[in-house]
Parts: C-alpha cells; sequence; structure tokens
C-alpha cells in the first residue's frame, strides 16, 4: 500500500512538471504565421520585424537582440531561434497542439529564412 501511495504521488509531481506554453507565447507563434503572408507587400512588416517579435513572444530575448544588431542580414539570429523552437517542437515545454503549430513555424524557418 504504502509504495503504491508513494508511486501515485511521483505520477502526480510528474505531471504537474509538464508544463505548456503560456498564452502570450502561442499568441506570438499565431502573429508570427499570419503576417507571414504579409511580409513584404507595400504596408506589411519585414521579416526581421516579425521575427523579431517572435523572439520577444517566445522570450528568445538574445535572438530579439541579434535581430536588431546583424539586421539585414540576420541568418545568425535565425538560426539560434531555429536551435530554440526545434527544443520546444520536442521538449515537454509545449502540449501536442502547440507541438503542431511550432513544427509549422520551424517548416517557415526552413525554407524562407536559413536556406
Amino acid at each position: 500500500m504504502r509504495i503504491i501511495a508513494i508511486l501515485t504521488l511521483l505520477v502526480l509531481a510528474f505531471a504537474s512538471v509538464v508544463a505548456a506554453l503560456s498564452a502570450t507565447q502561442v499568441e506570438a507563434i499565431h502573429t508570427f504565421m499570419a503576417a507571414t503572408d504579409t511580409v513584404g507587400t507595400e504596408n506589411g512588416p519585414t521579416m526581421e520585424e516579425i521575427t523579431h517579435d517572435l523572439a520577444v513572444g517566445l522570450e528568445l530575448r538574445n535572438s530579439a537582440r541579434l535581430l536588431y544588431k546583424y539586421s539585414p542580414d540576420a541568418k545568425s539570429a535565425y538560426s539560434t531561434m531555429y536551435d530554440s523552437l526545434l527544443y520546444l517542437s520536442v521538449s515537454g515545454f509545449s502540449t501536442p497542439a502547440q507541438k503542431v503549430q511550432l513544427k509549422r513555424v520551424i517548416k517557415y524557418f526552413e525554407s524562407h529564412l536559413i536556406t
């Protein structure tokens, strides 16, 4: 009985440790993907602007700083963000639905930013 109680407590503790992306981080991903349709248009944002907003929204402050330091050739910042996105997509920090959204952003990075 005692072992079952201990195992139950361990399972509950583990379940509470598994976190998800915050609402702000999820919103940053949605905003980024929506903004990709208007990048480069007359009234649309630049790639650096939307990527910077994504970095800030995901709390990747070093990547955000690199984007403006090395703009307009921000390959190192994009590469750093790409690595962070890959980590978030496979870690316990995101739910399965969030992993799908992160994979879309990763695919966008692969096809448009780090080629």
